[in-house]
């Protein structure tokens, strides 16, 4: 693993941890990815994993965040580089979007959209390895939410899907704007779930 995905690597302990927890969302969406109501939501006939999907996921991730470290530097003199959730949330994302593991014959727009489904899918995924208490963000049937504000949070997550399938690298404006998208969207939720409780 050294030679080959770097970035990764100079990651240690820290890096085995994400690589853990991305290679578990990767075996979760690849299972979901073999049931015929996927294939038809997606018109795709078969998807395949390319070849060392978790490792080129986070060994693009990493590169990215070494990359965007700059742009990171705490204002305030500590030597935090706040690296928070959603900027992680944010990185993953992008990195699958920059790496495409899922493969199929289809069309290639098709891929481009399993792909950026997968990205939403494990962002939410890691946003929900630190639940605190309440976090409404992985509940998809939004109990608190009339159906109205159900449709619009399912529009916001069709239309981030679909903002994915432009990301093809990493750029400093995406990885920090879609952070904050990931932020917002969580206290949206929190906000009207807890007006109603």
């Amino acid at each position: 693993m050294a030679g080959k995905f770097t970035f990764l690597s100079e990651k240690g302990e820290k890096g085995t941890k994400r690589l853990e927890e991305v290679n578990l969302l990767v075996e979760s969406f690849y299972g979901l990815s073999k049931t015929p109501d996927f294939h038809d939501k997606f018109g795709v006939d078969e998807i395949n994993l390319i070849q060392d999907a978790s490792l080129k996921i986070c060994d693009t991730y990493y590169k990215n965040l070494k990359e965007n470290k700059s742009f990171m530097e705490s204002k305030d003199g500590e030597e935090d580089t706040r690296v928070n959730r959603y900027k992680i949330a944010s990185g993953i994302e992008i990195a699958i979007c920059e790496v495409q593991p899922f493969a199929t014959s289809s069309h290639v727009n098709n891929v481009r959209i399993v792909n950026s489904y997968f990205a939403v899918f494990a962002a939410i995924g890691i946003l929900m390895a630190w639940e605190d208490g309440n976090d409404y963000l992985m509940d998809y049937t939004f109990p608190n939410l009339n159906p109205s504000e159900q449709k619009e949070i399912h529009r916001l997550l069709i239309e981030h899907i679909d903002w994915l399938c432009l990301v093809k690298s990493n750029a400093h404006l995406y990885y920090f704007s879609n952070a904050q998208t990931w932020w917002a969207l969580r206290m949206l939720l929190r906000e009207l779930n807890e007006i109603r409780i």
